[in-house]
């Protein structure tokens, strides 16, 4: 069926069409993050290229445009409606400003910059700028030298294991990075970075921890190789092959399919600018949902901590406005998967 509200998708579409050509909103890359595009070591971005992460900066301002659209056509729009009960479990109008404000502030950042601890964030392009360290090597300083136990009487030099225990952190695996020269500490003994862990890992977003130096002093993204799948696929590109309404198969398309390259950094930039602790389904275990049919099932509460969730709704309406055809049917995603009629 098609809604009288539907004619605002056509619209709406248009006025993103035009603003995309007009102007440049999101800050490029060097403006926001502290960021090395001169090679690909210590976490460099030169495989990406700046050209790229901009667009994809650009890309993220807009879909959070989108997002905001379709908060504020809940009511108003069938199509809106549908997809936000869907995914944010029929939410009510606070949750749903609750979801407005999130897209708006994190779209501030993307606009007008942000600075974490007095700096800017730093943005890697690979895991490579972590060195894992052995529990007998020397614990350095901010300028790379020794650190001893007790100066000056004691001559001996801080090892890692002392410094696990000193912090309580015995368990934890060290990280040196010669980018901040500092240490990021992570739970568990796993001798590979986040990237090399698991082929399926795409982005992380690291925060200081509260014991300040020796440790890393700064909030970093990491982009994996892998979170550049589809590459360079923007926005609205995606081949889209709806079924009829109501007619779900295994070879249904899933909206995790058409997502453009752009989504694994917006995901991250939720994290950052709205802090892990905000930003974890259960943030006691730094769980977090990324399965379209999980994400159906979480609470408005649950789905606001997600940023998949709240990166998902905005990629699937950005879809629905830019692929529909005055007078027809629109191509939703509230099932999960592109259906249509």
């Amino acid at each position: 069926m098609v809604h009288p509200s539907i004619a605002w998708l056509f619209a709406a579409t248009l006025a993103f069409t035009i603003h995309d050509v007009v102007a440049r909103e999101s800050k490029t890359a060097t403006e926001l993050f502290n960021v090395d595009f001169t090679n690909d070591y210590n976490g460099g971005c030169a495989y990406a290229g700046q050209t790229e992460i901009d667009t994809e900066l650009e890309e993220a301002y807009n879909i959070l445009s989108v997002g905001i659209g379709l908060v504020d056509e809940f009511d108003s729009v069938d199509e809106a409606r549908r997809l936000l009960t869907a995914f944010f479990g029929n939410p009510n109008a606070n949750q749903r400003a609750q979801l407005k404000t999130k897209y708006q502030t994190v779209q501030n950042f993307l606009k007008n910059g942000q600075t974490f601890n007095g700096e800017k964030a730093y943005l890697f392009c690979n895991s490579n700028w972590l060195t894992r360290q052995r529990v007998a090597d020397t614990v350095l300083d901010a300028n790379g030298r020794r650190i001893f136990n007790d100066p000056p009487q004691d001559t001996q030099p801080l090892t890692i294991r002392e410094l696990q225990k000193r912090d309580n952190l015995v368990g934890y695996t060290y990280w040196w990075t010669s980018r901040m020269n500092a240490y990021l500490a992570l739970p568990g003994s796993s001798p590979k970075t986040y990237c090399d862990r698991d082929a399926r890992n795409k982005g992380v977003t690291t925060e200081p921890i509260a014991l300040g130096r020796p440790y890393i002093p700064h909030h970093s993204i990491t982009i994996c190789p892998n979170g550049f799948e589809n590459r360079w696929r923007r926005r609205n590109t995606a081949a889209v092959t709806p079924v009829a309404a109501n007619a779900v198969t295994a070879r249904s398309q899933s909206i995790g399919s058409l997502y453009p390259t752009a989504m694994t950094l917006l995901h991250e930039i939720f994290h950052l600018v709205l802090g892990n602790a905000n930003t974890f389904v259960d943030p006691g275990t730094g769980y977090e949902e990324y399965g379209v049919g999980a994400m159906l099932q979480l609470t408005a509460d649950q789905a606001l901590r997600n940023p998949e969730s709240m990166a998902l709704v905005a990629v699937a309406y950005d879809i629905t406005t830019a692929t529909y055809v005055f007078g027809s049917d629109a191509i939703e995603f509230h099932t999960g998967y592109a259906t249509q009629g």
